[in-house]
């Protein structure tokens, strides 16, 4: 009977990554995964596709996220580890200015020209420390299509309650994108991703978000070279959420919207 080899060495490093980890060689670890992702990444066409490149990145994916929610669920001390050799590969972390909340975001690379993202949270209540991966049903089994990256995290205090604030973009292609900044907190040893702080017309939401394709014939004027940054803006030293005005053709506006902490929740400027 024939073995495929390559298959076989990568069961096993899969199972010796994944059994009996300690925190000091983690990093190294989820290095070397990472590192794996990137080679059968579908950006990477240097690959042969003779090599399965599509179940090996699948299987590497896998891998990584499994073993960054085991290294970061079993160890508190990857709260404050700076996982340096991580951050230079591209796999984007963000830590609250408190320290008790993190959100590892990273590309799967398994998109084209929509990207693909997997997120994973980490925070710590009553002196424990416990992680999640993010998903759309809560079990951290279906995540988001196609997800986003986070990329800042800010904090705010209301009424003596902390509250996280996470800004994020998706990227669907090469001219549409989302742009979000969303309200966390942490109550009863959970991850609250719903917490209400930003008054609108509609309700006191836990979001504000904006999607823009400049592709769009109503953007067919915009220079681009005008709009460097298309983020939603958080000024930390005024509290102030700031993101572009959309019209209602969909078209991005110069001018901004913006909300501003007044000690108990964001309000908009008038």
């Amino acid at each position: 009977m024939k073995v495929n080899f390559s298959i076989l060495c990568s069961t096993c490093l899969f199972n010796c990554l994944l059994m009996g980890q300690n925190f000091e060689n983690c990093n190294s670890e989820l290095v070397l995964l990472f590192g794996k992702i990137g080679y059968y990444s579908s950006y990477n066409y240097n690959v042969n596709d003779n090599e399965n490149k599509s179940d090996s990145l699948a299987k590497y994916n896998a891998a990584f996220e499994k073993l960054l929610l085991t290294c970061t669920s079993e160890h508190p001390e990857s709260l404050q580890a700076s996982f340096k050799s991580l951050d230079t590969i591209s796999v984007h972390i963000n830590t609250s200015p408190d320290g008790n909340f993190r959100i590892y975001s990273w590309d799967t690379q398994d998109g084209g020209t929509m990207h693909n993202f997997r997120n994973l949270f980490q925070y710590k209540s009553n002196g424990k420390t416990s992680a999640k991966l993010e998903s759309a049903d809560g079990n951290g089994e279906n995540p988001p299509d196609p997800g986003r990256l986070f990329f800042e995290l800010n904090e705010v205090v209301s009424e003596g309650k902390k509250f996280y604030l996470a800004s994020s973009v998706g990227i669907y292609s090469s001219a549409a994108s989302n742009h979000t900044i969303q309200v966390f907190s942490i109550e009863d040893g959970k991850l609250n991703d719903k917490a209400a702080l930003i008054k609108t017309k509609t309700g006191i939401r836990s979001q504000l978000s904006y999607t823009i394709d400049l592709t769009d014939p109503a953007n067919a004027k915009i220079k681009l070279s005008d709009y460097t940054d298309l983020r939603i803006d958080y000024d930390q030293h005024t509290k102030t959420i700031i993101l572009p005005l959309i019209n209602e053709n969909g078209g991005l506006t110069k001018k901004k919207i913006k909300y501003r902490f007044d000690g108990k929740y964001f309000v908009k400027v008038k």
